[in-house]
């Protein structure tokens, strides 16, 4: 039987998944990412969780992974933005 989620939950992912879009319109650096990020975190009403690792992308920018961090639990979560893996190119680099 699937395991059920409380909707606390569903809503957290559903936020860390909108926020991997964070540069898809523009090109952003990588610590522009993080500072939007965590301020989309915060204003949303997650104010424990940060950027712990990343955003990661591929080389054309299509794919984007990052992990944030709860400071106060200490719980990991892992957020990725696409599946356009036609460009080649699959490899996830930490910089821009």
């Amino acid at each position: 039987m699937p395991k059920s989620y409380d909707s606390a939950t569903v809503e957290f992912a559903m936020t860390l998944s909108t926020l991997a879009y964070v540069d898809e319109n523009r090109t952003a650096t990588q610590q522009q990412m993080i500072g939007e990020i965590n301020a989309g975190l915060e204003e949303a009403g997650y104010k424990s969780w940060q950027v712990a690792w990343g955003p990661a992308l591929n080389a054309d920018r299509s794919n984007l992974a990052y992990a944030a961090r709860n400071s106060e639990t200490g719980q990991l979560a892992v957020s990725i933005r696409g599946s356009d893996f036609s460009s080649g190119s699959t490899g996830f680099k930490t910089s821009p």
